[in-house]
């Protein structure tokens, strides 16, 4: 059974940090409950935060009025944000109680299950949940730590290769393919790699690092066990939804097939990093990356195990 009532401490203080595209856009430090929400109007800027009057409910549902703050994350045209979405309120114990105040839009976590409308949550920091286009992280930001050093602590949550963008003007032909998998080398040699092509490009790339007898694929495969191809799209449900342990699964077979692997016993899902770590250093190649939710990045950083490279490849 939940707790009647929140164990709150007045020394407990929130650090909220924002991040859009890969980039921390803003944070901020609360002493008490916060509500997080997309502009009433025009006159309330994007992350302006004022004193308000709060009205949730607790774990036991029972209606809770209190002085806290209003933080505006999100703008007016953000509808997948409501206008009051969360009220998130500091715990003692390095908790968070989360309560989803919209009446319609669920809130979803990287690592668990959504929070749907009208219901509350109350989970150990540090916590990541999703509004809209942004990633929030809840952290606890007790009176002797320094904010700049929790704000690094993020880079444990998010993945931030390499990018690297080609234009349409660029001719997509075999000199060209050639020429850019020499600069794909060079960059993964010191770290992971994003790219964003246009069609006719990404889709030659997409062959050659799949057939084996290339030569751009041999260019890439230098100084690496194996190259293998993973296709985001195969995480896709056919309702359109980002499910992980379909790319799990499919991850799984495709390292089997890479490996060459003769395993006996059936695998689960799990066993997938257990395979990354006792294999080589090879290169990970994600193919349709663009279907791999902004909040999910992180999950890729995974399949490194600190030894892999990664390259995420998608059309622009």
């Amino acid at each position: 059974m939940p707790p009647d009532s929140l164990p709150t401490t007045l020394s407990a203080r929130l650090q909220i940090l924002v991040w859009e595209n890969r980039q921390l856009k803003e944070s901020s430090e609360f002493d008490g409950p916060v509500e997080l929400g997309r502009q009433r109007d025009r006159e309330e800027r994007l992350y302006a935060r004022r004193k308000s009057t709060l009205r949730y409910r607790d774990l036991a549902g029972k209606e809770r009025e209190a002085d806290g703050w209003r933080w505006v994350i999100a703008g007016r045209e953000e509808t997948t944000v409501s206008r009051n979405q969360a009220v998130v309120e500091p715990v003692s114990g390095g908790m968070v109680y989360i309560y989803n105040a919209s009446p319609l839009v669920p809130i979803r976590f990287v690592d668990q299950t959504e929070l749907m409308p009208n219901s509350g949550l109350l989970i150990s920091l540090p916590v990541l949940m999703v509004l809209g286009t942004r990633t929030i992280r809840l952290q606890n930001l007790s009176d002797d730590e320094n904010p700049d050093d929790e704000q690094g602590s993020l880079a444990q949550f998010v993945f931030a290769p390499f990018s690297r963008t080609v234009y349409p003007d660029t001719p997509a032909d075999q000199a060209w393919l050639l020429d850019e998998c020499k600069h794909l080398a060079q960059f993964l040699a010191r770290g992971h790699l994003s790219c964003a092509y246009p069609r006719e490009h990404y889709t030659l790339l997409c062959d050659t690092l799949q057939l084996a007898t290339s030569a751009g694929h041999a260019l890439l495969a230098e100084g690496f066990h194996r190259v293998v191809c993973f296709d985001a799209r195969k995480a896709v449900t056919p309702d359109g939804e980002f499910r992980l342990g379909r790319l799990y699964r499919h991850a799984l077979g495709r390292l089997v097939a890479a490996f060459d692997l003769r395993l006996g016993s059936t695998l689960e899902p799990e066993d997938l990093f257990q395979l990354l770590r006792d294999e080589q250093r090879s290169l990970l190649c994600f193919l349709s990356a663009g279907c791999i939710p902004e909040a999910m990045m992180y999950r890729v950083r995974s399949f490194t195990q600190e030894r892999h490279a990664v390259l995420l490849v998608r059309p622009s």
